[in-house]
């Protein structure tokens, strides 16, 4: 947070009639004017700020101002405006009118810092300090820039002088807090934050920050307990819905996340977070739906693997019209990549359709150096066309070999009629996962074929016990459908 300094004005008025009161007496006067506007923008009306300052200069350039504490705080406006260029012009006039005046020298400082013209804005801190070497404010700043710079030991240093030698100062606390933060020290990030909130009590951003700080030290409970305070002074933040919902499950909440989640979708439905939330919660509880329409509100957002990825998910689930509904999307945008491509390589097929495309995109993935995700894509395309020495050569190259892929390497390996190989590869695969229920399920094919019907049989009881359930596998094995039977209904 920067740190602007304000002309310091005589004690306001204890009503906004009383200002508005001596504003009306004088409108020229810039003493009452400006005391007035600086009211307004602290209430946050920043039109009415504007139109006090526009009619104390009569339309002039703001910069033909000679009044010190007027430009000081109609600069502030301006910046509060995102007006940087006509913030500018008036706080260098400020640096003109008193070249010793350390407010116009930090507020220039910061219109440049926000400007993104860094290094101006260095130069405009460092003469502040050297006019006065305790201000807290520019030491706050010099630290702001050097943090955004990535020198977080230096902004560490700055901001601990801040505080140092203003104790009360919230800000300073603050921006400590966020140092700590970057450094991955979430115990110190706190202590600063509750300085902040000492002296500041409601300070939303402070409150959001500690919450972080509390969340990733995995304190839940308490994390959630600060986003939702913060969320009492700014129902507006997006950002702090999603905070909340990611609290809520870690705390297995599920409901109140999809609240939150929602929430935040309803407030900021073109950013991205609301609906990542909404994806990974809807893919945990099995709400395809939801995870499909989540999925396709950021399409547009989501890198081609991201995207790919869901269609993966889908797809291993059985849930075709739902793969094409993305893939029609990610057609309709243009959207490109060979993760991608070997998605559609598989949709193709397994719709009959497109012959062209199959022949040029399995052409294409095949010649590229596919990493291994787009070459489970291509064992699955060879494996459905009874290519099945491609299939092995495909995990040979490196094909993603989870569950759903070397499902794949099996069928295509009893197929050749490597049998030793086929089980080598059972048995490696459930010594470090042992419940892999359609390893058990193979195993008891392999069995079966070598003739020991028994030991086959207690194979497919073990994969009935982990969970056993593919009636589309079990089809194509006679045999082991007896089996399967007899296990699961005694008969």
């Amino acid at each position: 947070m920067n740190q602007a300094n304000s002309p310091t004005p005589d004690p306001l008025p204890d009503t906004i009639t009383s200002l508005q009161s001596a504003y009306r007496q004088n409108p020229a006067d810039a003493g009452p004017a400006v005391k007035l506007a600086q009211h307004y923008m602290d209430q946050g009306w920043l039109n009415q700020a504007a139109e006090i300052f526009d009619k104390l200069s009569g339309g002039s350039d703001p910069a033909l101002c000679t009044d010190y504490g007027m430009l000081l705080a109609w600069g502030n406006l301006c910046c509060k405006r995102q007006e940087l260029p006509k913030a500018l012009r008036m706080f260098k006039k400020t640096t003109v009118l008193r070249p010793r005046g350390a407010e116009g020298w930090n507020n220039l400082g910061i219109a440049y810092l926000m400007s993104g013209e860094n290094e101006n804005a260095k130069g405009c801190f460092e003469k502040v300090l050297e006019l006065e070497p305790d201000n807290a404010g520019a030491l706050l700043n010099l630290g702001n820039f050097y943090q955004q710079k990535g020198e977080v030991d230096r902004a560490l240093r700055l901001f601990e002088k801040s505080v140092a030698v203003r104790p009360d100062f919230a800000d300073g606390w603050f921006n400590l807090g966020n140092a700590w933060c970057a450094r991955a020290d979430y115990i110190k990030a706190q202590k600063a934050y509750h300085k902040a909130l000492r002296y500041q009590r409601e300070f939303p951003s402070a409150l959001k920050n500690l919450g972080f700080a509390l969340e990733q030290s995995g304190q839940y409970d308490q994390a959630e307990q600060h986003y939702r305070k913060a969320l009492e002074f700014n129902k507006a933040d997006p950002s702090l819905y999603v905070n909340i919902a990611n609290a809520c499950l870690k705390l297995n909440k599920f409901d109140d996340a999809k609240k939150y989640y929602s929430s935040a979708v309803k407030l900021a439905p073109t950013d991205v977070s609301g609906w990542l939330g909404l994806r990974s919660l809807a893919l945990f509880k099995g709400d395809l739906l939801t995870y499909v329409k989540a999925t396709l509100a950021i399409i547009h957002r989501l890198p081609p693997p991201e995207i790919a990825g869901a269609v993966r998910t889908l797809h291993e689930l059985g849930k075709y019209g739902m793969v094409d509904e993305i893939l029609e999307k990610a057609d309709a945008m243009q959207i490109r990549g060979d993760e991608l491509d070997g998605a559609r390589l598989v949709a193709y097929q397994r719709r009959q359709s497109d012959a062209g495309k199959i022949v040029a995109l399995q052409k294409r993935l095949s010649e590229s150096a596919a990493n291994g995700a787009v070459r489970l894509w291509l064992a699955e395309f060879y494996c459905k066309s009874g290519l099945f020495q491609k299939t092995v050569e495909c995990f040979k190259k490196g094909a993603a070999d989870g569950g759903y892929g070397i499902k794949l390497l099996w069928k295509a390996l009893f197929a050749l009629g490597k049998l030793e190989e086929v089980d080598c590869s059972i048995q490696n695969y459930l010594q470090q996962n042992p419940d892999f229920f359609d390893g058990w399920f193979f195993k008891a094919k392999l069995l079966l074929l070598r003739d020991n019907p028994q030991e086959a049989q207690n194979a497919l009881s073990t994969a009935v016990e982990y969970g056993f359930s593919d009636v589309e596998l079990i089809k194509e094995e006679p045999m082991l459908r007896k089996l399967y039977q007899k296990i699961t209904t005694g008969t």
